[in-house]
């Protein structure tokens, strides 16, 4: 896995987050630069604030690297050796920076280059052989929790929801029959709507950490900032359990 942990986004996210903090100040603003750019230049609504010192007429612009430059500024950090705290802090940004219901963000789009990437995938090689990131090969393990953030003691907390996929499955595809009539044919058009990447409304869980932890408390999709969390061990399924050979 250690050469594919780049291919993707989120990959590419852990290791961008990681060199991030070891970057030199300068080029760590580059970095920054280049994002806000390729935000930007991607249509996305971003404002900056900028605070200047008296006196200063701001008439200074912004040194921006080349994807070049930062390609040679990663890669002069040599191979990647966080500890286990800094890792779990660069999955928990990568996952709560995902947003597959629309466009990548400016930091995406620069571990995106092909330049930068190859220069991602070169000091990250190692990080998918540590003996703390063992569970991103595994398969589905026996071993699930459901979590719920936020619990507010109303009603039975981990409602198994039953029938709660078919449900789901219905709205979409009734969402999906509204859309042909009702929505823009361009599908990259913005229009709000559930986003989640699991089943909104059907229960789901995740496995444990090494450190015995539900997955799903650090790692959150777009998270809202909650403080309070309640987890349930989730019996897995007889096939889960017991796989049939052949």
């Amino acid at each position: 896995m250690s050469s594919r942990l780049c291919d993707g986004p989120r990959g590419r996210r852990v290791v961008i987050e990681l060199v991030r903090d070891l970057l030199p100040e300068e080029m760590r603003r580059g970095l920054f630069e280049l994002a806000y750019r390729a935000d930007v230049a991607a249509g996305a609504a971003v404002t900056r604030l900028t605070f200047r010192r008296v006196g200063d007429d701001g008439g200074q612009t912004p040194s921006v690297p080349s994807p070049e430059q930062l390609a040679d500024a990663i890669r002069a950090l040599g191979s990647l050796r966080p500890d286990g705290e800094e890792l779990v802090e660069s999955v928990r940004r990568s996952v709560d920076t995902a947003r597959y219901w629309q466009a990548a963000d400016g930091d995406d789009l620069v571990a995106a280059d092909p330049v930068v990437t190859s220069a991602l995938a070169d000091v990250g090689a190692g990080l998918a052989r540590r003996p703390d990131a063992a569970w991103w090969q595994r398969d589905r393990s026996i071993e699930q929790w459901a979590v719920e953030f936020d619990p507010d003691g109303d009603g039975a907390p981990f409602d198994p929801a039953p029938g709660g996929v078919q449900r789901w499955r219905e709205r979409t595809e009734a969402g999906e029959s509204r859309a042909r009539i009702d929505r823009p044919a361009d599908p990259t058009a913005g229009w709000s709507g559930d986003w989640w990447s699991h089943p909104w409304g059907a229960p789901h869980t995740t496995g444990v950490l090494s450190s015995g932890l539900p997955a799903g408390i650090p790692y959150v999709e777009d998270g809202f900032g909650w403080t309070r969390v309640k987890s349930r061990g989730v019996d897995a399924p007889i096939a889960v359990k017991r796989p049939v050979a052949g």
